[in-house]
């Protein structure tokens, strides 16, 4: 078994966490392996961006959820906003959040989008960049970390990224790639 292969296997184990210190068209090669890999659900939380500009903020959020688990509905919508509030964002705020242009929205409510279309795929694999760590402080990080523990318990993480994920919760495990992923 190659280190890619290696990778890819640990990451198939619930709850296992892994990082792997890549950067450009290698760690992109990765990501593609990982999501072709990997049945059903996906989680990704990019650095920037991973929302679609043409989608309002719930369309990005509960879109790829209906791909999994059909058309969504008012148990849904009712997740939506609890995820959001359980993320502290006010209620007065998540109307119009839901409702925002993507373009429209800061750096810290474009992550609660990702971070609640996450949540209510409940993915097997959560795909990270490790620099998207770096834009969480201690208190974002420790209400993220009780968000991921009670609702994707069971999911694998793959961080790939130059910076070791050291705003996270629980311990990854360092993997090295020690050539570029095949292309796909």
């Amino acid at each position: 078994m190659n280190a890619l292969e290696s990778v890819l296997a640990a990451v198939g184990e619930p709850g296992r966490r892994v990082w792997v210190n890549l950067d450009g068209e290698p760690r992109a090669r990765l990501f593609r392996l990982a999501v072709s890999s990997c049945a059903g659900a996906t989680g990704w939380l990019p650095e920037h961006g991973g929302l679609l500009a043409n989608l309002r903020g719930w369309e990005n959020c509960v879109l790829p959820h209906s791909y999994y688990c059909g058309r969504p509905g008012e148990k849904e919508e009712t997740a939506l906003d609890t995820l959001l509030s359980r993320l502290g964002v006010p209620e007065a705020n998540r109307r119009s959040l839901m409702g925002a242009q993507i373009h429209a929205l800061t750096a810290q409510q474009r992550r609660q989008l990702v971070v609640v279309r996450t949540l209510l795929s409940r993915p097997a694999l959560i795909l990270a960049e490790a620099e998207w760590f770096g834009h969480i402080g201690p208190a974002e990080s420790a209400v993220l970390a009780g968000l991921f523990a009670e609702e994707c318990a069971k999911a694998a993480w793959l961080v790939i990224g130059p910076l070791a994920p050291s705003a996270v919760w629980g311990a990854f495990e360092p993997m090295e790639v020690t050539h570029e992923p095949a292309a796909r």
